[in-house]
């Protein structure tokens, strides 16, 4: 994990200093430059608010640097972050949305699904920064899984997380019509059970390629839809972090229609989510 750029979309919004108060926790824990991003017209009575803001969530001259931006707010926040190096973006959210923007596609929801760099989502910023709390990291083997799973087992030692849980979350494709055909029902839940352990020990092997062995993480293999199921388990268990992989192409609107995967943990966040690109 080496995050040495992080970014913050900053608004006027209700949460605009809590964002802030977390953003320049992490920079500080993290030990990485800290660059905010505003999209609007630059004026001396915005600059004006912004800089109360700076100063009420605890962040002084020199802790920072500033970035104006114009244009549509998507963009325009993507070309400040890949222009400015900046390889963790910070940005609040709804935890949920009306059907109609969620379909549409909101700001962060557009960032999210663009992904230029890994994000780091709030949907409850808090003016006094917590710790993240328990850890969830998900994995699926594919490209990029590696990153997911260091980046949240250093994040847990970094922000002395008091535990760390891998996910690994399946599904048989075949399995309905198997079902079907054979009507056995024990059988299945037997084949089910094997399936599970199959999954375990492949995930055990996983964490020692990547040099895990520490004997307090905690693994769990999950069967079901992939994108629900894990998000559903880090909710039920109070997850403070959730970390996944970015998707590998832009979803489309369709991928929202027909949910599935990264749409999944998308539509109904955490209370922080992060994306590692």
């Amino acid at each position: 994990m080496n995050f040495s750029r992080i970014g913050l979309a900053v608004t006027f919004s209700p949460t605009g200093v809590a964002l802030l108060s977390e953003a320049y926790r992490l920079s500080k824990l993290l030990e990485a430059d800290l660059v905010l991003i505003h999209v609007g017209e630059r004026g001396e009575s915005l600059e004006n608010k912004l800089k109360e803001m700076i100063i009420k969530a605890g962040i002084s001259d020199g802790k920072y640097d500033l970035i104006w931006a114009k244009g549509d707010p998507v963009r325009a926040i993507l070309s400040a972050v890949s222009e400015n190096n900046i390889d963790l973006l910070l940005m609040g959210a709804l935890e949920k949305e009306k059907s109609i923007n969620y379909y549409l596609g909101s700001i962060a929801r557009k960032i999210m699904r663009e992904t230029v760099s890994s994000i780091l989502i709030f949907t409850s910023p808090s003016e006094n920064p917590e710790e993240f709390g328990e850890i969830f990291a998900v994995t699926n083997y594919l490209e990029g899984c590696e990153k997911v799973i260091s980046t949240a087992y250093n994040l847990a030692k970094v922000g002395k997380s008091p535990s760390l849980t891998v996910i690994r979350e399946f599904q048989l494709p075949g399995l309905g019509i198997t079902v079907s055909d054979s009507g056995d029902l024990e059988e299945i839940e037997k084949n089910r059970e094997r399936w599970i352990a199959e999954e375990k020990e492949k995930l055990n092997f996983f964490l020692l390629e990547l040099n895990i062995s520490d004997p307090d993480i905690k693994k769990v293999v999950l069967f079901g839809k992939e994108g629900w199921v894990a998000n559903e388990y880090a909710k039920e268990k109070n997850a403070g972090l959730l970390v996944v992989s970015a998707p590998k192409r832009k979803p489309g609107f369709f991928d929202r229609i027909f949910t599935h995967d990264f749409e999944f943990t998308i539509k109904e966040l955490p209370k922080r989510l992060l994306i590692i690109k």
